[in-house]
């Protein structure tokens, strides 16, 4: 993993959320490409999405 990689691991575990979701984020950050800031800022942003969106369906399913 290369530092973009890891502050974004780093972020993303520091969340309060399951650990089945994170080991999948997990996967996805393994699989992104990034070389510079933007890319990590554009990663961090898909990133909360998934996870927004995620928390919302399972608040609508319950």
């Amino acid at each position: 993993m290369n530092e973009y990689q890891m502050m974004l691991y780093d972020f993303m575990h520091s969340l309060p959320l399951q650990d089945k979701l994170k080991d999948q984020l997990h996967k996805c950050i393994l699989a992104t490409k990034m070389n510079d800031v933007r890319e990590f800022v554009n990663a961090k942003g898909l990133t909360l999405s998934v996870i927004l969106r995620t928390v919302h369906k399972l608040l609508l399913v319950h």
